[in-house]
């Protein structure tokens, strides 16, 4: 975020980043609450744009575990994980796992 409030970038500018070399993409920093809408559409974005460049992108949804100076969040639902997989199954991907299910609600 710019000072004035305003993102420095749309999320469509984000998403269209992710060219055909991006491997991953992560979202770190603080407390995701106030960015969560932004964040959404340009993961949804770039979902949508790797099931057109090529379906059989490998996509991991990888689930969050609170630990450390995250401690207040919640850990990634089982039933939250299976939407996101479906999603991306949906978006076109062809090769979508989640990982470290271990650590699933």
């Amino acid at each position: 975020m710019a000072a004035s409030g305003a993102p420095l970038a749309t999320a469509q500018m984000l998403a269209s980043a992710a060219l055909e070399r991006v491997a991953c993409v992560c979202f770190f920093g603080g407390d995701p609450s106030p960015q969560m809408p932004f964040l959404l559409k340009a993961a949804r974005l770039a979902r949508q744009r790797a099931a057109r460049v090529d379906p059989d992108t490998p996509y991991v949804l990888l689930a969050f575990y609170p630990c450390h100076l995250m401690s207040d969040l919640p850990p990634t639902s089982r039933r939250q994980a299976e939407a996101c997989l479906q999603a991306a199954c949906h978006a076109g991907l062809t090769r979508v796992r989640v990982g470290n299910v271990h650590l699933l609600q």
